[in-house]
């Protein structure tokens, strides 16, 4: 269990992902995110991105759909999501991109005055997108049939 705490205090965020047809994996999502506000540093800001996931499957739904604030990040340090990972890959882009600039956002809080910077700050969203680019280039990648 320290060990686990140890490796908690190393956390930049997360991103903790439910299926929307699926009651038990957001009931399993929602243990995690209490867990993760519980064990942190009380000092410690962790963003967490909470997506329900399957979206375009309405007809299978039995998660309600949670308030989303228009994509804001609550007082807490979280934000609430829907996507789609086999319709719309942009919706993903735009997780990771929101999880990135809000981590970018703390890092350089925590680092302010320390150095100027002579490049493009780590959140400018040219490198933003060059990282998730290089990160998450499978989803650009064609997709093959299964059936």
């Amino acid at each position: 269990k320290s060990t686990t705490r140890d490796w908690l205090h190393k956390v930049d965020g997360a991103v903790i992902v439910y299926s929307v047809t699926d009651r038990n994996s957001f009931d399993i999502a929602e243990v995690v995110m209490d867990w993760l506000k519980k064990e942190k540093k009380p000092n410690q800001v962790i963003p967490m991105v909470l997506v329900g996931n399957k979206c375009d499957l309405e007809h299978s739904r039995t998660v309600p759909k949670q308030p989303q604030d228009g994509q804001e990040w609550r007082t807490d340090g979280y934000m609430v999501t829907e996507c789609s990972a086999s319709a719309n890959t942009e919706s993903i882009r735009r997780v990771f991109h929101e999880l990135i600039r809000k981590i970018s956002e703390k890092k350089d809080a925590t680092t302010k005055g320390h150095r100027k910077l002579s490049h493009a700050p780590v959140g400018s969203p040219k490198l933003i997108r060059a990282s998730l680019r290089r990160r998450f280039s499978v989803f650009t990648r064609e997709r093959t049939s299964t059936m």
